[in-house]
């Protein structure tokens, strides 16, 4: 798809959300619940007061199921495309997400136990995490490919990751899952025609300055670099001002050349220990894409 034709476009995909009659339903969920076992206390000849004990029980156990079930199917926020921008629209806020007219870093993850699909777009901020909610349909592909093919460039940004170690869901900021039924094919046709062919796959400017880089061929962060052939990515837990911090330090061989560091982490156990001041401190989502975008990391 050219980008001229891609300038015409305008994508609009829901997301996981509050319908906007969620309140009354479970409002009347509780109140039904309630009456009815004041009602059945009543008829048995018991206090009917005491009918509201296992009627707000029932309420709370059934409105959290039909929360569950209205926001998976969506209704109230959406992920929009147009020509200039990615944005997220809700019923009282809009909120730019990536500025499409200028140069912005992508990948595509895909999970290797069942094909479910994320999307990651970052450019000036915290990188943006657009997953689905489930796998995409069954489509015709060559028998010894696992997945179906992902739509040009992203051919060449795709990582096969596990979803179910990867600790990030819809209610961790900048990351947002599309409604059920919801494809993300749309969305990759749009912003795939406009992505740089040199784009990386991964780019944060670091609170202390230097941006982080991550390309098909080399990790960076400012001066250092770190070629991705026989990059070997470690855990590492850091002691910093008398706290523990989790760390990724990756090298070509022993030790580590660069070295980004995580507050919000859990530290792994067994990870090597070591008094270094980190190159960057980075958020608990740009440290687990940087774990699924990289691959296996060394214990």
């Amino acid at each position: 798809m050219s980008e001229s034709v891609a300038a015409g476009l305008s994508v609009e995909l829901p997301l996981e959300s509050d319908p906007p009659w969620l309140s009354a339903g479970v409002g009347g969920l509780t109140a039904a619940s309630a009456l009815a076992f004041v009602g059945v206390f009543a008829a048995m000849g018991v206090t009917p007061a005491l009918g509201l004990l296992p009627g707000m029980t029932l309420a709370v156990f059934g409105g959290s199921t039909l929360a569950r079930w209205s926001r998976r199917r969506g209704a109230s926020a959406f992920v929009k495309q147009t020509p200039g921008a990615l944005s997220l629209e809700e019923p009282r806020a809009r909120v730019d997400l990536i500025d499409l007219g200028a140069p912005f870093a992508a990948a595509l993850l895909v999970d290797e136990a069942g094909g479910r699909r994320a999307l990651v777009l970052s450019q000036r901020a915290e990188p943006v995490v657009l997953y689905e909610a489930e796998a995409p349909p069954a489509a015709p592909r060559p028998a010894a490919s696992p997945y179906r093919q992902a739509p040009s460039p992203f051919t060449d940004r795709q990582v096969t990751a596990a979803f179910d170690r990867l600790a990030l869901s819809a209610a961790t900021a900048h990351v947002y899952t599309l409604a059920r039924g919801a494809s993300l094919d749309p969305l990759l046709d749009a912003v795939g025609a406009l992505v740089d062919a040199d784009a990386p796959l991964l780019t944060l400017p670091t609170a202390a300055g230097p941006v982080l880089t991550l390309t098909p061929g080399w990790v960076s962060c400012g001066p250092r670099q770190v070629s991705r052939d026989g990059l070997v990515a470690s855990d590492y837990v850091l002691s910093v001002d008398r706290a523990t911090v989790a760390a990724l330090g990756f090298g070509a061989g022993e030790g580590a050349i660069l070295m980004i560091a995580c507050e919000d982490a859990f530290t792994v156990p067994g990870a090597a220990t070591a008094d270094l001041t980190p190159d960057a401190y980075v958020s608990a989502v740009t440290f687990e894409l940087l774990r699924a975008l990289l691959g296996p990391v060394a214990r």
